[in-house]
């Protein structure tokens, strides 16, 4: 029996850093980067699936995604 409907929480941590030339002066910076967020993920058929999430990581921003998959048949 496979479960239909799948909820999630996907959580993630790293670093940025960005460095760049400006009037001819070299400028780095570097920064802790976080992403959170909770999605579903429903089962279409039983080798198919769609989802969506929705999240908000730093420098402040949301993001919104939807994703299709599929599972292929191994031998």
């Amino acid at each position: 029996r496979t479960v239909r409907v799948v909820p999630y929480v996907a959580v993630g941590g790293g670093r940025f850093r960005h460095a760049d030339r400006v009037n001819g002066a070299s400028f780095t910076s570097t920064e802790g980067a976080f992403t959170a967020g909770a999605g579903v993920r429903v089962a279409v058929s039983p080798r198919v699936w769609a989802g969506a999430d929705v999240r908000v990581g730093w420098e402040l921003h949301t993001r919104v995604a939807g994703v299709l998959g599929f599972a292929i048949p191994s031998r």
